[in-house]
Formats: C-alpha cells, sequence, structure tokens
C-alpha cells in the first residue's frame, strides 16, 4: 500500500507549482484561459495537528498527531491585487480503533496562512468524522455541533485539540514515524491521510482498492433546523401553492425572496442572523464564537443540526434489497434531541448514492487490472432521474425531493409548526 502513496511526495518535498497535485487542476485550467494570470510558486508553510479522543464504548485512547504540508499558487491580474489559493495535505486523517470503526479529522486548512493562527480559539475543536465500519469507509457520521458528543449516540468523547506552527522537518520527521507505525486495516487510506481531489489519480484509485470499495465519504450533509415566529411562518405560508400540507418543500425559484424576507429580519434566531447558520468548515460549532477558526465572528451560530442519511442507509435501514433497482428512491432524515448535532456523510464512488449517475472513473485499466467490480462503472439504475425521490423525517414522508439529479440536491423545508431546514453543508465537501 505505501507505494500508492508514495507519490504524493517526491524527494520528501512538497511539490508546489500551477495546477500540482493538490491544486483543482480544471479550475487552474479554466482560470487561465479566461484570465491568464501569471503563476508562480507560493512559499510552503507546514502546521501540526493534535486531538485526543476516548471511544465511549471500550474505554479505547486515540491520539493525532500530524504534520500538514501547504503549497499554493499566486495569481497576477491586471486589474487586481495578486491572490493565494493555498491547498493542504491532508485535508483528512485517520486512525483505526481496535473494535473495527475509525475516526477521522479534518486539517484546518485555512492555518495554510499562517496569519489565520491569531483566529484559533481556545477551545479549537477539529471537524470529526466517526466511521462505524473499518471495512466500508463510504459512510460516517459527521460531528456537525458540540450537541453531537453530548448526545446518547455519540461514539466518542472529545479531550482536546492544539495547532501550532511547523517545519519541514517536523513534517519529514513524521511522515516517516507514521509510516513507521501504520498497519492496513479495512479501507483505511495509508498512513498519511487523504486529499480527496487534490490527492493524484493513482493514490485516489487506491482507496478504491481496499476494504469494501465503496471509497471514503467525504460529502457530508445535515439539515439546520431554525425557529420562526408564528407571524413569519403565517407570512410565508401565505405565498404557498394551494392544498400545501404541513410540510413545504421550496425549490430554487421559490426560495429566493423567503430567503430575502429571512435575511431582514433581523435577530430573531436565537439572538443570531439568519445568515450567521451558514458557518465555515473550520472546526465544530460550539457555543457563542467557539470551536471554530473564522475571521468573522458572526458567523458559526450555534443551531439544531439533523443528519440527512443517504439513500443507501436510508432505504436498507427498512429492509430494501437495493440489488434491484426499485420503483422509488427516499432519503431519511434523523429528527429528534438524540440526533441534534449530526450529519451524514457519503462517498461519491458509492453507486447507489448517485443512482443514475455514470462516471468513467471505474474504467480506469487500475481497477480492471485489479479484477474490480467493473460493472459498478455503468449507471446504477439509469431510469432513476425519472422515478419520485422522497424526503422522510424519521418514518414520515413530508414531501418530494424536486430535482432528484443529483440526489444530493436536497431542497429547504418549512414546516407549519414554525421552523425552516436548510441544508448549508458540513464536513469537508468544502476543502479548503
Amino acid at each position: 500500500m505505501n507505494s500508492i502513496f508514495e507519490s504524493l511526495v517526491r524527494s520528501n518535498k512538497i511539490k508546489l507549482g500551477a495546477c500540482a497535485a493538490f491544486v483543482f487542476t480544471g479550475a487552474c485550467a479554466s482560470q487561465a484561459m479566461i484570465r491568464k494570470p501569471a503563476l508562480e510558486k507560493a512559499p510552503a508553510s507546514f502546521f501540526r495537528v493534535t486531538a485526543d479522543y476516548t471511544v465511549i464504548e471500550t474505554g479505547e485512547e486515540i491520539k493525532f498527531d500530524f504534520v500538514v504540508g501547504c503549497g499554493g499558487i499566486i495569481s497576477h491580474y491586471s486589474y487586481t491585487t495578486p491572490s493565494v489559493v493555498y491547498s493542504a495535505h491532508p485535508t483528512m486523517q485517520y486512525i483505526a480503533t481496535k473494535d473495527g470503526s475509525a475516526i477521522g479529522i479534518k486539517s484546518p486548512g485555512a492555518l495554510c496562512d499562517p496569519s489565520y493562527f491569531e483566529f484559533v480559539p481556545d477551545d479549537f475543536r477539529p471537524f470529526m468524522m466517526w466511521f462505524p465500519e473499518v471495512q466500508d469507509m463510504s459512510f460516517a457520521w459527521g460531528y456537525a455541533t458540540i450537541r453531537a458528543y453530548e448526545s446518547p449516540n455519540a461514539a466518542v468523547v472529545f479531550n482536546g485539540a492544539t495547532v501550532s506552527p511547523a517545519t519541514e522537518e517536523e513534517w519529514a520527521e513524521n511522515r516517516a514515524q507514521l509510516a513507521d507505525e501504520y498497519e492496513q486495516t479495512g479501507a483505511m487510506p495509508g498512513p498519511w491521510g487523504h486529499s480527496f481531489s487534490r490527492s493524484p489519480t493513482e493514490v485516489s484509485v487506491g482507496t478504491y482498492l481496499v476494504g469494501d470499495k465503496m471509497g471514503l465519504a467525504a460529502l457530508c450533509q445535515g439539515y439546520t433546523r431554525l425557529s420562526l415566529s408564528a407571524e413569519l411562518t403565517e407570512e410565508i405560508f401565505a405565498t404557498a401553492p394551494e392544498g400545501t400540507g404541513r410540510y413545504w418543500v421550496v425549490d430554487g425559484a421559490t426560495w429566493d425572496p423567503i430567503e430575502g424576507r429571512l435575511r431582514r429580519s433581523g435577530k430573531i434566531f436565537n439572538g443570531r442572523r439568519f445568515q450567521d447558520y451558514y458557518k465555515t468548515s473550520q472546526g465544530t460549532v460550539q457555543e457563542e464564537d467557539g470551536g471554530t477558526i473564522s475571521t468573522n465572528f458572526e458567523y458559526n451560530a450555534l443551531g439544531e443540526v439533523y443528519p440527512i442519511l443517504p439513500i443507501r442507509q436510508s432505504m436498507e435501514a427498512t429492509g430494501i434489497d437495493l440489488a434491484t433497482p426499485p420503483d422509488e428512491y427516499f432519503r431519511t432524515v434523523r429528527v429528534g434531541p438524540e440526533w441534534n448535532g449530526f450529519s451524514a456523510c457519503r462517498s461519491g464512488g458509492d453507486p447507489v448514492s448517485t443512482p443514475n449517475g455514470q462516471s468513467s472513473f471505474f474504467d480506469r485499466e487500475e481497477f480492471i487490472e485489479a479484477n474490480f467490480e467493473v460493472g459498478r462503472s455503468q449507471p446504477y439504475d439509469a431510469l432513476a432521474s425519472q422515478k419520485p425521490h422522497w424526503i422522510n423525517f424519521n418514518h414520515k414522508r413530508i414531501g418530494r425531493n424536486l430535482n432528484p439529479s443529483p440526489p444530493n440536491s436536497i431542497f429547504r423545508i418549512i414546516d407549519r409548526e414554525g421552523y425552516v431546514y436548510l441544508n448549508v453543508g458540513w464536513g469537508i465537501h468544502n476543502i479548503s
């Protein structure tokens, strides 16, 4: 396995430069064609992350200690000042537990810019993902807010974390130590974590050739639920289609004026503004202004968050056999005090998570040579986009997902009992 991941580093140097391994190549290419900026290397930087957890069921102590390497590109434009786009490796680091689970934590990529260290709170808590099965790391529970750690469903206790500047020598020493201590377990992606679309292709391929071959969970989704006054609820529902029941699943065009009204409502959402709940992903939202790294402390307000399960987990939980394409699909939102604070994370490589999606990625030579399940390169269900896609709150069907292609498009929901549900995104799908 180590040879798969050694391609990330050549001669103990992080390769920087335009559109290199840690930068979104497509984005770089499109910018170059449109604006044609001059590009040059940005200075490399490094920082160390430590985080300690206790597995509740077994009492096992899990201790993270890894150094993140940062590089980037400087873009010069004729009409503005130069800008730097940083990239970090790894964006996620993982440790397997002795009971067959795993923990992953996100690197706070904002710290690739050393000036952001002044914004690190004393109670910084990395975004953490709990993988129930290390053999299949395509699903995880994301601990979006501090409420997840307080829940009876919590799997771990958080004991503290630190971030601090590091040197290239510390980075090289840390990599050597992690490699020496590493033992391949299940779908673990290697000693040095993973960076998803910023990793070289051969490294991404490697994550599918271990474990149960579904890839690593990366996209985390959860509904933020905010309370509305009776007056505001009535005002909003006055524009709902005739016959709308308790729940109104709102499409994008209809949502725009509603969102404008909510943004103008002032600090009526637990004393915070509506837009304060559109958080960053540089940590775990805690009490007021704590837990996360942000240069604007009006954001990251602590609200209720409930996990939106992927299609596979939603449907298999009810006993549905997905070996045969069903007549309809649904996703379940776990709603209730015991689920407050969690998001649900899935892998883009799971064909059932994107049942009508076709990817040429699995047609690569590496998969064929490894006798990979080549059938997964075909659409799971070519007719999926034409079938109903529903949203359930626990066991109750509350509405239809209006645009199931892609199926991760989850619409806003307004409840006549005085709530609005927003999928603002959690975890690592907005990688810094």
